[in-house]
């Protein structure tokens, strides 16, 4: 499934915004099943080591595009707020439309 998102991604200029916006698309119609992988993880050291693998790839992703915005020093919480805003617009049902104006907002913070 990962490898099918990126083989459709948007190329770069569409501008790093929309690039970020398209990817939260896509891994919202992943969600449900990521809630599941994450209840799983806690009794199968297997899907636990894919979890903290998947977390570390989309971390890294989202850090190498914030990078050329934000100092190093404040990267890392950068990329948690981040991630934690996406995904309290999945917990919230928000529809497309609302959850990409929250992100827009969020990234424009620090994404000039």
């Amino acid at each position: 499934m990962l490898e099918q998102i990126s083989a459709r991604k948007p190329s770069k200029r569409v501008g790093k915004i929309e690039q970020i916006l398209w990817f939260t698309d896509q891994f919202h119609l992943l969600s449900g099943l990521r809630s599941a992988m994450s209840e799983r993880a806690r009794s199968s050291p297997v899907v636990a080591d894919f979890v903290e693998q998947l977390d570390a790839l989309l971390s890294r992703m989202l850090a190498n595009t914030l990078a050329d915005h934000i100092p190093a020093e404040r990267l890392p919480v950068a990329v948690e707020a981040f991630r934690a805003t996406v995904e309290g617009t999945f917990v919230k049902g928000l529809d497309k439309r609302a959850r990409r104006t929250v992100l827009t907002f969020t990234l424009e913070q620090t994404h000039p």
